[in-house]
């Protein structure tokens, strides 16, 4: 953890120092970057983070991450506010500084959802978080595919979702904090033999465009 703006317990250290690394052996076009969240359990926190492939540097496998650490009492500021939220993710750069990394972020309450949502996407998220036990794996062409309504459910919905439910919406491996694979994890389409045989009690969901009709309780 080279700079933050708060303390965090040797634990939590430890699992974003995991959860902050590459996702896989190897890189895959459109998971060049991509998201995770998950809980921080002592600081009662949501962690938003986003990672960056770092091919500027000299040792192959480098990576940048920048975490975001919401209160869970503040899910509801941030649903509000998901478009503001992805604008905060800025990618640290080889030869600056970090400093900026050590001050606190504001994001403004509102009342009203400033983000655009796919419909079809909505639904297909939903089922798949709340009509299945995790973990699961969803197949899908980049890592930006579902994050807007992915972050919406993930956040208005939390409380209805297993304890600690986590994604990572680019995972070229199967992903774990070291204890227990993260809850939904976003693979490209063309490792979908690689993650049928990658582990076992891990859901491969349909893909969006073969399910004709979702479940009444869905919509």
């Amino acid at each position: 953890l080279l700079m933050s703006s708060m303390n965090l317990s040797e634990a939590s250290k430890r699992k974003m120092d995991i959860l902050s690394d590459l996702s896989g052996p190897d890189l895959s076009s459109g998971f060049e970057s991509y998201y995770s969240g998950y809980l921080l359990q002592e600081e009662q926190k949501l962690v938003i983070a986003k990672t960056w492939y770092a091919g500027e540097m000299s040792r192959p496998g480098c990576v940048w991450t920048h975490s975001l650490l919401i209160a869970l009492s503040d899910k509801e500021a941030a649903l509000f506010q998901i478009d503001k939220l992805l604008s905060l993710f800025k990618r640290p750069e080889k030869l600056s500084g970090n400093s900026g990394y050590s001050e606190p972020l504001q994001i403004i309450s509102g009342n009203i959802l400033r983000c655009k949502t796919d419909e079809k996407k909505m639904k297909y998220l939903l089922w798949v978080m709340l009509g299945n036990p995790p973990p699961c794996i969803v197949l899908c062409h980049n890592s930006d595919d579902f994050i807007t309504e992915l972050l919406s459910i993930w956040l208005m919905c939390y409380d209805d979702l297993p304890v600690d439910y986590s994604f990572i919406t680019g995972a070229l491996s199967i992903r774990s904090d070291s204890t227990k694979n993260l809850s939904l994890q976003f693979s490209p389409k063309e490792l979908r033999n690689k993650v049928f045989h990658s582990g076992k009690n891990i859901g491969v969901m349909k893909e969006i465009d073969e399910i004709q009709k979702f479940p009444s309780w869905v919509s």
